[in-house]
């Protein structure tokens, strides 16, 4: 609710601070919405390489969009080293989900 200002005021501390907590109990959409956040800078600090293990964790649980997440920052080395075979096999991951 904090991330869209619905039915609360837009803060981008409070909806970070509350994607971490969720993120932190395993919740896997959160993990990736935290990684989300991390690379963009939103709430916090921008930071590639936390935002790769957020986007690792969710995928580990089988998240479609996290594997797209880690498939782009492979593809691009951001966060973590380059690498187009694994970020194939991310994209790949994800659309057979689709």
């Amino acid at each position: 609710m904090y991330a869209l200002g619905l039915g609360v005021v837009l803060n981008e501390l409070l909806a970070f601070r509350w994607f971490q907590r969720a993120a932190t109990e395993g919740y896997a959409p959160a993990q990736n919405d935290l990684g989300a956040l991390l690379l963009n800078g939103i709430g916090t600090k921008q930071d590639p390489v936390a935002a790769a293990y957020w986007f690792r964790r969710a995928a580990e649980h089988v998240l479609a969009q996290a594997e797209v997440g880690l498939g782009i920052l492979c593809a691009g080395g951001v966060g973590i080293e380059k690498n187009e075979l694994q970020a194939f096999r991310w994209f790949q991951k994800a659309d057979q989900k689709t």
